[in-house]
């Protein structure tokens, strides 16, 4: 019974608090509207192809055809209390090959939910995959109550730290997979939080993160301080996520006209259990971007992250890394540089590249894509990730070496509708 009692607590709280409110619309005048969108994504696979496996059949390209349909419900009944909901519901159509689903348009394993309804409503936990799929996610559920001096939010809600462009160091609690097609709405996690202003550009923001059934080993808790000294942004960051904890910082400025940033993390692994100095890790980026008169943007980014491994024939032993399994990090390697563009070419056209490059294997992710705004609250887009570098190695079944990272990769073709409304 105890172990349940966040979730009593949370219930009582918001059912008070939607009551106290709507007695206050009374006298006060309520606002609402609702939000949403509607996405479908058509995407093909082209699986990573594999040295040394004559006696394999090759696997072939196989698709699926992903939509979502999600409505953002807002209630705002007085000046210091905001309801805010949002809810999904995913069909999708699989065809042919295998399919890998890290590289379809989806969010985050729900790790930092105290409960969650069942994710795949269809065919059901005991049936099979299958060629159509219904999926569903109550994806925000929030109080939030503002003063002038704090401001509150309680229950589901997106959380995300960093100012880096490609991979963020300090983003433990729902990071996007490099790869995903759709990263417009961060996955919601279930949480406490509370931020206040300690100047016009200055904060200090905490919060506890719950887990599964509100278990303590499977919570976290972050404090995160930011500051604006000389021209620049410096947030500090102190996060414990299940056993681990994380010290980082994150500097963001303007050199000239040109932006910079600094985000680095620090995490003692298994710290409050069974800690193990040799377990730690290190991550860092570092960049610069610049926006061009003529509507191109551009920037660069180099990463590294002790966690990886130098030699391609160890990326196997990620699947024990306590760095993997519970604290975001998706990159197999210790040296990257990503490299970025996007262009508007014409008000209703924007084009875009950029790859990510681990520099010891070497073996290179890139991406490109076409965007063709068709109204304000409609737009197309094609484009394609393509992955270059050697191809794994089969020795003798079920031996399998990894010879790059990126050569693990399958070829991803895509092509989206978005319509707003």
């Amino acid at each position: 019974m105890f172990r349940h009692l966040p979730i009593y607590i949370l219930c009582g709280v918001m059912v008070c608090t939607v009551a106290l409110s709507s007695a206050m619309a009374e006298e006060e005048e309520s606002s609402w509207y609702v939000q949403g969108y509607f996405k479908t994504f058509f995407t093909a696979f082209d699986p990573a192809g594999m040295s040394g496996a004559d006696a394999l059949p090759e696997e072939p390209m196989g698709g699926v055809s992903s939509n979502r349909l999600r409505l953002k419900f807002f209630w705002n009944p007085a000046e210091w209390f905001t309801f805010i909901a949002a809810y999904e519901m995913s069909p999708q159509l699989q065809f042919g090959g295998t399919m890998q689903l890290s590289a379809l348009p989806a969010a985050s394993p729900a790790t930092y939910r105290v409960y969650d309804a069942r994710e795949q409503l269809y065919p059901g936990p005991d049936g099979t995959t299958g060629t159509f799929s219904l999926h569903n996610n109550i994806d925000r559920l929030t109080l939030v109550f503002s003063a002038p001096f704090m401001d509150v939010s309680l229950g589901r809600q997106a959380i995300g730290f960093g100012s880096a462009r490609v991979i963020n160091p300090t983003d433990i609690f729902a990071p996007f997979s490099y790869q995903a097609l759709d990263k417009e709405e961060r996955y919601g996690i279930d949480a406490v939080r509370v931020t206040i202003p300690l100047g016009q550009m200055s904060e200090l923001d905490m919060g506890y993160v719950f887990g599964k059934d509100a278990s303590f080993s499977k919570s976290g808790a972050f404090l995160k301080g930011k500051m604006y000294f000389w021209d620049t942004d410096i947030t500090l960051t102190s996060a414990l996520f299940r056993d681990n904890l994380l010290l980082g910082v994150d500097i963001a400025r303007a050199i000239g006209d040109a932006g910079f940033w600094l985000e680095a993390a620090y995490v003692f692994a298994n710290l409050t259990d069974n800690y193990r100095p040799e377990d730690d890790y290190f991550r860092g980026s570092i960049g610069i971007d610049y926006n061009f008169a003529d509507g191109v943007y551009v920037f660069a980014e180099y990463h590294f992250s002790s966690a990886g491994y130098t030699d391609p024939k160890d990326y196997l032993k990620a699947a024990g890394n306590v760095a993997y399994t519970e604290g975001g990090v998706q990159f197999l390697g210790q040296h990257y540089i990503s490299l970025g563009m996007t262009h508007q070419t014409t008000p209703l056209i924007t084009i875009g590249s950029q790859f990510v490059m681990n520099l010891l294997d070497p073996s290179v992710f890139w991406s490109a894509n076409l965007a063709f705004s068709i109204s304000d609250e409609a737009t197309l887009e094609a484009g394609a990730f393509i992955a270059m570098g050697k191809e794994g190695r089969m020795q003798t079944l079920p031996n399998f070496a990894p010879q790059s990272e990126f050569g693990l990769y399958p070829n991803i073709y895509y092509t989206a509708m978005k319509v707003y409304f």
